[in-house]
């Protein structure tokens, strides 16, 4: 949250952009595609001054949307609509001085936190409780994995099987508890639970994705690639880095505006 381990966060986020160029194409680690993020809004969303209250209403709604189109079987809709939930992650962790790959690691440290299976996984059908701390800190000990499509390819390991016998519309509503549940701990400002959760709502992100992917021929190929063609290193309104779309908007306003003609009567001769 604000305040807590800032210098660490600082220091990464700062080594991150100077180790890529804005234009570099996927695959690219999860903290990079944070830091894009950073780059593209983190201005925009500051001047703003959105709260991480705020940020998380925004992703909210494009989740909203998101679970629209995965009702509908719209999949043009959803490639659309997808990276937007994904940008407003990144924002989220971005105002709260938070790692993604730290936060995700933490909970999913490549094995299953209930079950410790590092794939396959069937908790979902046993309803296990999360694994004591201790348990699960051997494993965090390995490093996490190094681009986003590794993070997909680690959550389709421990869940595609189980998430293969999912409805559909079993796995959209489970995407949406996970939000709805980060704003529960946001409100109670319950700072480890909070980021526990949000570790779900990226691997039930992933889920949907997976799901909506197998619905549809001529697909992205990966989650990355999927955002990659909404969010290239640059806004997809505006098409710069960092955006203007606000800029843009004010100086549009302007333009638009009357001008004023002063009563020549009035003025000295």
């Amino acid at each position: 949250m604000p305040g807590e381990d800032r210098f660490s966060f600082g220091s990464r986020l700062k080594s991150v952009e100077e180790l890529i160029g804005f234009g570099s194409r996927p695959p690219i680690s999860l903290g990079q595609w944070q830091e894009k993020f950073r780059a593209m809004y983190g201005q925009r969303n500051a001047e703003l001054n959105l709260s991480p209250s705020d940020i998380w209403l925004h992703l909210m709604e494009e989740a909203g949307e998101l679970a629209a189109d995965f009702r509908k079987e719209d999949y043009k809709k959803l490639w659309r609509d997808l990276p937007d939930v994904f940008a407003w992650l990144c924002a989220f962790a971005n105002r709260t001085e938070l790692l993604l790959e730290e936060v995700v690691w933490h909970k999913f440290p490549n094995v299953c936190p209930y079950c410790l299976k590092p794939e396959s996984c069937s908790c979902i059908a046993e309803n296990r409780s999360i694994m004591e701390d201790d348990a699960l800190q051997q494993y965090r000990r390995k490093p996490y994995p190094e681009t986003l499509d590794g993070w997909e390819e680690m959550f389709e390991r421990i869940y595609g099987n189980v998430n293969t016998i999912q409805s559909s519309k079993g796995i959209g509503f489970h995407f949406m508890e996970e939000v709805s549940e980060v704003a529960r701990e946001l409100r109670r400002e319950h700072h480890a639970e909070l980021k526990n959760e949000l570790a779900d709502v990226l691997a039930w992100l992933v889920a949907v994705y997976h799901r909506a992917q197998a619905h549809q021929s001529g697909k992205p190929t990966t989650l990355s690639a999927c955002i990659w063609a909404i969010y290239p290193g640059k806004c997809d309104k505006c098409g710069s880095c960092p955006c203007e779309c606000e800029n843009k908007a004010r100086r549009k306003r302007r333009g638009s505006q009357p001008v004023e003609v002063q009563d020549q009567s009035s003025l000295p001769e």
